[in-house]
This record gives structure tokens, C-alpha cells and sequence, in this order.
């Protein structure tokens, strides 16, 4: 006969809370993972996200039946800024006391740290309450905040070869989690109709991340003319910024050249999977995320890491370590970002097929798709025993 406390542990689902930041970067590796452990094991787990919230979080999170709360957020920024007194004076410290209150109702058997400002507080209670803490970085150099949290954490999961080194005994190179939907193949041709390109000319993805780059956008703008000649451009610009590039554009460029061009504020899974297909080159920022994305699919790509000055070197590292210089992925720095330079440097690489096919080849051998089905697998023995 089984002790009781093990009678009740196994007679109800047991919780997993995810925390983490409210970007794409953040949201979509923590779905990839809940995915993953629902197909392993549909009706044992309850699933519980604590975070800043975003109306991302609330679309894709409410879909995969996660139960959610928000807290007030708040983060110190690397620049002079006045918000940074009202985060550290008020929404920091409000933060803390609603993740205390949030964890002490869910009280979750595991929690799963995905990074960023909104994270450390949930993470930082899990800690204390004795929860088992796992955390993951995706970045090349280790954010703030699980910097924080490796010396706490049960085990520390990495994207990157060479990050964290100095935790060797707890931790796992595994990658970053993808979600599989997107990686499920299709016909580039298939896709490219389905989204209305033109068949005879090659395609760019330019990607600014899940909430876009204003600073792309202008450089992408700039560049319109450039290039709409020679392909189709997909361009995921994001929501605040969708009106006021579509205006732009039609000064950009001449009616016949804007049918080659496809803006989106956003990109849907659907839509995601069939641009990336669609794509002979991807034009992107540097995130863990994304990088991982791009090597899976063993896609040639120009990386523009953010300015250290506005957010650290961390997607400047990351860059760096992808790159195996410039055999996987060109990397161009934002202050060589020009209109002018861009243009050359795209229209240089698809007179060198040889090259692209190259990076290609470079990008796939970096990839680590099973990263999701990793650590759904760990938690689930972790929680089980099975």
C-alpha cells in the first residue's frame, strides 16, 4: 500500500509553472516545451505561466490552455531613462509581492525559468519556498537574470556551446525549443503561393523579432527600391509600426514593385512556417531564438545584432558564435546597416549560389530541433521517476 502523501501526489495533475519575459523569444520556446509534454503525457500536468503581461502571451497562452498571471513587470534599462525610477521605485517591487502571492497559491512542483526582468521575481520566490528551479538561457552570454539564478537552479539548460562553463555539473547543452509546427516540412513552392510571391524571383525574410525593429524598418525602407526589382520581400515589421511602413512604402516604391512586397505586422505559426520555406535568405536580428529557427531549417541569413549601447552584447555574441566567421550567416554590425550596403551585400551573395548553398549546409549542422523534446522529457522524469 502506498504512503498517503504519495496516494495524493499521484491522484492529482501535477503543476509546472513557466516564467519568463513577455517577448516571442521568451513565449515561444516555453509553447514549444508544453507541447512537447502534453504528446508525452496528455493528462498528467497543469500548466502555469507567471510573467509581465502582453498581449502575445495573452493570445498564445490562452490557445495551449495555460493559466496565467501577470504581474506588473518593470525592468532596468542599460541606457538613462526616467522609466528606469518608476520600474525600480514601483513596478519592480509591486512585481515581487504579486509573484510571492502568485506562487504561494499556485505553489508548483517544478518551476521552469525561461529568462528576462519578469522572470526573476517568480524565480527568486521559487527558490525560497524550496521549489525545484530549472532555467534557460538562450543567448550565447547569459542574461541578468538567470546570472542570478544558475547558483539556485536544479539544472541550467543552454543553447550554446560555450555558455555557462563554470556550472558543468548541472549543466545541459540542449539548444533552443522550437516549436515543431514550424519546422514541419512543405514544398518552398507551395508556400510561396500561398503567401502570392512571384515564383520567378528569389525571396527575403526580413525578421525584427517578435515585436519588430524600428531600426530595420527604416533600413529595409530605404532599401525598397533596391531591391524590389531582383525579389519578393517579406517583411514581419510589427504592430506598432505596420501602419506607418505600409504608408511609407508607397512613396518607397512604384506600384509594379510594391507586388513584390509582403508586410506583415505579425507573424502567425501558419504564416511563419510558410515564409520560412518561402525564404532563400533570411535578413534578421541575432536572438537565440530566431538563430536556432534558421539553423534547423538550414537557411543561409544576414544577422544585425542590436546595438550594444541599447540592450548589451548579447545578440552581438551570439552572432559572433553562429557565425563561424561569415560561413553561416553574414554579420553586419548597426552602424554598417545602410540602405546602400545592404543592397550590395544581398545582391553579392545570390551571384555567389555556391556561397549561399554553403551557409546553408553551415546552418543545419549547428541545429539542435530536438531541444523542446529534451526538456519535456527531463521535467516529466524529474516529476515522475519515469
Amino acid at each position: 500500500m502506498l504512503p498517503e502523501k504519495q496516494k495524493t501526489k499521484q491522484s492529482r495533475k501535477m503543476k509546472i509553472l513557466f516564467t519568463g519575459g513577455g517577448s516571442g523569444g521568451h513565449i515561444y520556446p516555453i509553447v514549444a516545451i508544453i507541447r512537447e509534454i502534453k504528446a508525452m503525457a496528455p493528462h498528467s500536468f497543469e500548466f502555469y505561466f507567471i510573467g509581465p503581461k502582453s498581449q502575445l502571451a495573452k493570445l498564445v497562452f490562452r490557445q495551449e490552455g495555460v493559466k496565467m498571471y501577470f504581474t506588473l513587470g518593470g525592468k532596468i534599462r542599460r541606457y538613462f531613462s526616467w522609466k528606469n525610477f518608476i520600474d525600480i521605485l514601483i513596478k519592480i517591487p509591486i512585481s515581487f509581492l504579486q509573484s510571492f502571492f502568485y506562487i504561494f497559491l499556485i505553489f508548483p512542483d517544478i518551476t521552469f525559468c525561461k529568462g528576462g526582468y519578469g522572470a526573476f521575481p517568480a524565480s527568486l520566490w521559487t527558490w525560497f519556498f524550496q521549489i525545484p528551479l530549472l532555467v534557460h538561457e538562450s543567448d550565447a552570454k547569459m542574461g541578468l537574470t538567470n546570472r542570478m539564478l544558475v547558483r539556485r537552479a536544479t539544472k541550467i539548460f543552454v543553447s550554446f556551446p560555450k555558455t555557462a562553463l563554470q556550472y558543468k555539473n548541472k549543466r545541459m547543452i540542449v539548444g533552443n525549443p522550437i516549436r515543431k509546427e514550424i519546422l514541419k516540412s512543405i514544398d518552398a513552392q507551395q508556400a510561396r503561393n500561398s503567401l502570392g510571391l512571384d515564383k520567378n524571383k528569389p525571396v527575403l525574410l526580413i525578421l525584427g523579432g517578435s515585436q519588430g525593429s524600428k531600426f530595420m524598418n527604416n533600413v529595409l525602407l530605404e532599401s525598397l527600391p533596391l531591391l524590389l526589382d531582383d525579389f519578393n520581400i517579406i517583411h514581419q515589421c510589427g504592430e506598432k509600426d505596420f501602419k506607418t511602413v505600409k504608408t511609407i512604402s508607397k512613396v518607397m516604391a512604384s506600384d509594379q514593385q510594391l507586388n513584390l512586397y509582403h508586410p506583415y505586422p505579425f507573424l502567425s505559426e501558419w504564416t511563419s512556417r510558410q515564409a520560412y520555406y518561402s525564404a532563400d535568405l533570411i535578413v534578421s536580428r541575432a536572438g537565440g531564438g530566431t538563430i536556432f529557427e534558421i539553423a534547423a531549417l538550414g537557411k543561409a541569413s544576414i544577422l544585425v545584432p542590436i546595438a550594444s549601447s541599447v540592450a548589451g552584447d548579447h545578440q552581438i555574441v551570439n552572432a559572433d558564435n553562429f557565425s563561424n566567421h561569415g560561413q553561416r550567416a553574414v554579420v553586419i554590425q548597426e552602424k554598417n546597416f545602410t540602405s546602400h550596403f545592404f543592397s550590395e551585400t544581398v545582391h553579392q551573395l545570390f551571384q555567389q549560389p555556391h556561397l549561399l548553398k554553403l551557409m546553408q549546409n553551415k546552418a543545419l549542422s549547428f541545429a539542435k530541433p530536438e531541444a523542446a523534446d529534451t526538456i519535456a522529457h527531463y521535467i516529466i522524469q524529474y516529476l515522475t521517476g519515469v
